[in-house]
């Protein structure tokens, strides 16, 4: 991945031994949480930052099911509850309108009990 002006990671697609190397400029990331933030509360708005045009964007959190985003003021959100305290991660993907796949880096942050944990 290589960051651009705009600090949003762009996908770099190749394959290993025939010389070929793709850039696009189509790209996802996972806004918020921030990496090691800790969060309080009994939900949460997960934002992921990804282009309007593609078909669909999804979270999955520690590893889970991938649950669909909702698209809104230009960006796509998943709201999240029933959650405890602890260590987490959390991945983003979108699936663009040519079938292709991309998925950030896992994204690790705290559910803490708000009690200064």
């Amino acid at each position: 991945m290589k960051n651009d002006n705009g600090g949003r990671k762009t996908a770099v697609k190749g394959r290993v031994g025939n010389g070929i190397l793709t850039m696009t400029a189509e790209s996802i990331m996972l806004d918020f949480p921030a990496e090691d933030e800790q969060i309080t509360g009994t939900e949460y708005t997960l934002r992921v930052d990804a282009p309007k045009t593609v078909q669909s964007v999804e979270v999955s959190i520690n590893q889970g099911p991938w649950q669909p985003c909702r698209q809104s003021s230009g960006y796509w959100w998943y709201d999240w509850t029933g959650f405890e305290p602890g260590p987490y991660q959390a991945r983003a993907r979108m699936h663009n309108t040519e079938g292709r796949v991309m998925t950030t880096l896992a994204r690790h942050f705290r559910v803490g009990n708000g009690r200064n944990n």
